[in-house]
């Protein structure tokens, strides 16, 4: 991943999440990326949904951040399809 140039604060994220991807497909190889942020974090669900993730289930008070239980989204992105 070298000679990759991001410009624009507000899509940067979004073009490393897809470098990412692009990086899992093509060289090793997935068949799919699992992530599971946070339920408040809709900036980021609404990114991950951009590249593609698909929300699986919510699941309530599965992890525990800065002093209580969080609840997740698990969203999956099928490669190579």
């Amino acid at each position: 991943m070298t000679n990759i140039v991001f410009e624009n604060d507000q899509f940067i994220v979004k073009q490393l999440v897809q470098s990412t991807i692009d990086h899992l497909t093509n060289v090793l190889k997935v068949d799919k990326v699992v992530m599971d942020p946070q339920a408040w974090n809709v900036r980021a669900i609404s990114c991950y949904e951009k590249c593609g993730f698909e929300k699986v289930k919510l699941l309530p008070k599965h992890e525990w951040h800065e002093g209580k239980m969080q609840d997740c989204w698990p969203m999956v992105k099928k490669c190579g399809i």
